[in-house]
């Protein structure tokens, strides 16, 4: 036994789901290309899963291509996932991933001792080259799609990150002869989570991409406007934003949690995303007179225990601190639907880029979905400020405001809120219909080079 032998898969196998529906007369056929794809436990695949689901039932032909969830190492419910895909009509190929060593975190490979140091070479030998983390499975999409003709798909939807996936695109566009639209769901050269600035090279292929597809779409105005200024495709780009699943409200309970909880659910970028503002606020929380009379706690799901530890113990909260860590995509929903407010963070910073204010984290949609009050801490102006006017009990605060946090704690907490106004313009049926419209556009127009 090799020491990769936890990839299931062949690298270069591709296998199709035999639950498909054969091919009907007048429904238009997408290949839709998504490296996140549910089972796998990763936040992108909400929007990917949804915008699977609404457009077979919007009448395409739905199949998506992607790694078999057998190469990652953290999946959900498999064979539910398969039974929704069954019923929705959705066909998968999936397919095999190599250089797993790149994403030692996502992907089953050997990662301790030898092979933690073997992959660690590999690392840096693809940062100093310029190889995306993704690169193995962008090598294996093409072996993957041989067998396609060009009858099988009217346009191809790919979904980054990763962007090595729009090239994978972008090929198959040009061998079977059909449109490829790219979906956004984070800038790929102009990301204000990222790490270091992007290399000309890498501005210079997003460019080419942006010229030769057909569309794009984007989660937020803010990226959108920034992506059209710096590449000019504003006739040609669309604002699809996350949303949430109206079918999940009615499968997920809600926690019950015994007392009031204030819940974040999510990741951390410092120093912009950080939860500092929020612990100074409990810690006021707790020293106000009455503030035992109901008894509460803060409850956190997601990666980043540590940081949310340190910041409750430097502020003396620790006593009302409950981590959770990393859960199933069911445990974290089932806890904003059952918490007395939740907490959504995109910058603690006042002066942002346009980067930074189209920052809209997917767990604000889940919470409009869950009908729950929700404190948004973000700058003045932010995209996510529009998204929170369209809720009956949603409040923005600045994460300087350490008061109005406070307060508004107080205030839900003190009170009988009311349930959010859910805004139906965020359901996926809804948000759908653009999406739609973008694809069955490109259909009938003719091919832009």
């Amino acid at each position: 036994m090799t020491p990769y032998s936890e990839s299931v898969l062949p690298t270069d196998s591709a296998r199709t789901l035999p639950f498909a529906t054969e091919a009907l007369p007048g429904r238009p056929s997408v290949l839709f290309l998504s490296w996140a794809f549910p089972p796998v436990n990763a936040p992108a695949c909400v929007r990917t899963m949804s915008i699977a689901k609404y457009l077979a039932r919007s009448g395409w032909k739905v199949t998506v291509l992607t790694p078999d969830p057998v190469v990652f190492r953290r999946v959900e419910d498999s064979e539910h996932v398969a039974a929704i895909l069954e019923k929705e009509g959705i066909r998968r190929i999936l397919t095999g991933h190599r250089l797993a060593c790149l994403i030692p975190d996502h992907l089953k490979c050997w990662n301790a001792g030898l092979g933690w140091l073997a992959g660690g070479v590999c690392r840096t030998m693809a940062r100093y080259f310029g190889i995306e983390g993704d690169a193995g499975w962008s090598m294996v999409v093409d072996r993957a799609c041989a067998t396609l003709n060009p009858s099988d798909v009217d346009v191809i939807l790919v979904s980054g990150p990763p962007f090595g996936a729009f090239g994978a695109a972008e090929r198959l566009s040009s061998r079977l002869g059909k449109p490829f639209v790219l979906d956004y769901r984070d800038p790929w050269t102009g990301n204000p989570h990222a790490g270091q600035q992007a290399s000309s090279a890498t501005v210079r292929e997003e460019a080419r991409m942006l010229r030769s597809c057909a569309a794009v779409t984007i989660v937020s105005p803010s990226w959108g406007e920034a992506l059209a200024k710096r590449f000019g495709i504003e006739s040609k780009l669309h604002i699809v934003t996350n949303g949430f699943d109206v079918d999940e409200g009615k499968d997920v309970r809600p926690y019950e949690f015994g007392h009031f909880a204030i819940v974040y659910a999510g990741s951390f970028y410092p120093p912009k995303r950080v939860i500092s503002p929020v612990m100074a606020a409990l810690k006021r929380l707790k020293g106000l007179e009455g503030s035992e009379d109901r008894e509460w706690y803060f409850h956190f799901y997601g990666e980043g225990q540590e940081h949310v530890r340190d910041e409750a113990i430097r502020f003396g909260v620790m006593d009302k601190i409950v981590l959770h860590g990393r859960v199933t995509r069911t445990e974290a929903v089932s806890a904003l639907r059952g918490a007395g407010v939740t907490v959504v963070i995109t910058s603690v910073v006042d002066d942002n880029s346009a980067e930074d204010n189209g920052i809209i984290p997917g767990k604000v949609f889940e919470a409009l979905g869950s009908g729950v009050p929700i404190l948004l801490i973000a700058p003045r102006g932010s995209d996510i400020e529009k998204i929170g006017e369209s809720a009956e009990f949603a409040r923005l605060v600045t994460g300087t405001d350490i008061d109005g946090i406070t307060s508004y704690f107080k205030e839900v907490m003190s009170t009988m809120a009311p349930k959010v106004k859910t805004p139906e313009r965020y359901a996926w049926p809804n948000l759908i219909r653009r999406l739609d419209a973008v694809l069955r556009g490109v259909i009938t127009e003719p091919r832009r080079h």
